[in-house]
């Protein structure tokens, strides 16, 4: 389903509760007025399920929940939605059933293995192996994102080649090396293209002399 909080203190994390029990969450990268991300639930019995959505702020604070019943039947389950303030913060909720789940495991460094000594200003290009290790094929618009740490002259994101399930591919990201000495860590995660980050971070890791 996709869901969606607004929040005065800026959204961190969306959390869903089905039942009581946390079954899934998606944390927003950049805290920001406004989060919207795309979370998979698969109920494993039929009848009403009573699903609870709560956004935690920058801050740690958490909203109250805001509440929908999803009806599992034989045919497409029809949510049933309420709407809750928390914190004087307006939230708002919405859920559509998703094919899949996806993810992703690092495999492996193919080009510049961790604590690589690199001429300063020279350019480089880090190429990870990830395996698809997810319930979906990743077709068109699946990129590898920028995460955090020294973007060192990187575009955002690179687009990733088309990738089965349990099938891996190389992915390779230009860089320019900095041309202060120091230690510097790059870290990127794949994204889907309805922009939800998911699986594991791998980063390169370098010294500039």
């Amino acid at each position: 389903m996709r869901i969606a909080a607004v929040s005065n203190n800026k959204v961190s994390r969306i959390e869903v509760h089905a039942d009581g029990v946390l079954v899934a969450a998606s944390d927003n990268p950049a805290p920001s007025p406004a989060y919207s991300a795309a979370v998979s639930f698969i109920p494993t019995q039929a009848g009403n399920i009573k699903v609870s959505v709560t956004a935690i702020d920058a801050s740690g604070q958490q909203s109250n929940p805001v509440e929908l019943t999803l009806k599992v039947g034989s045919g497409v389950p029809g949510i049933q939605q309420s709407q809750a303030d928390g914190n004087g913060n307006g939230s708002t909720v919405s859920g559509t059933p998703l094919a899949c789940k996806p993810n992703a495991a690092y495999v492996a460094d193919v080009t510049i293995p961790d604590n690589t000594t690199v001429n300063r200003g020279s350019s480089l290009v880090k190429t990870w192996r990830i395996r698809n290790t997810g319930e979906c094929t990743w077709e068109t618009g699946y990129v590898l994102a920028f995460q955090d740490g020294a973007q060192m002259g990187a575009p955002a994101s690179v687009p990733v080649a088309p990738t089965a399930r349990d099938a891996a591919v190389d992915v390779s990201v230009p860089f320019t090396a900095p041309v202060a000495s120091g230690t510097y860590t790059s870290t990127w995660r794949m994204r889907d293209p309805d922009g939800h980050s998911f699986g594991n971070r791998v980063y390169m890791l370098i010294r500039v002399p």
